[in-house]
């Protein structure tokens, strides 16, 4: 089934809030991993581009690591559907993983 309009409006504020929420910022900025990528990024970029060509660059760079945290985000949900579809039928998992797969 398709989603409508509504389904699909809510979804895009819905992101917009997990994008804009204060513990988004936090991990983007205090994650140790996060900063240590950001930093050699920075470090690269200095020595790579010349300052007139260094905006359009940082600009495609943002764009590209937002579309891939809403496609992660996005990914973490439907993983969260589908445990939750799981889980709810504990039995089938069961015989699932003795090898009578549900057809």
């Amino acid at each position: 089934m398709k989603p409508t309009e509504k389904q699909m409006n809510f979804m895009n504020r819905f992101m917009g809030l997990l994008e804009t929420s204060e513990d988004w910022e936090s991990v983007q900025l205090r994650d140790p991993c996060v900063k240590q990528s950001f930093d050699l990024l920075e470090e690269l970029m200095a020595k790579a581009v010349a300052d007139d060509k260094a905006d359009s660059l940082w600009d495609a760079v943002y764009g590209y690591a937002n579309t891939l945290a809403t496609a992660a985000m996005l990914y973490g949900i439907r993983s969260i559907d589908t445990i939750r579809t799981v889980a709810a039928d504990p039995v089938s998992f069961s015989q699932y993983m003795l090898g009578g797969k549900r057809k």
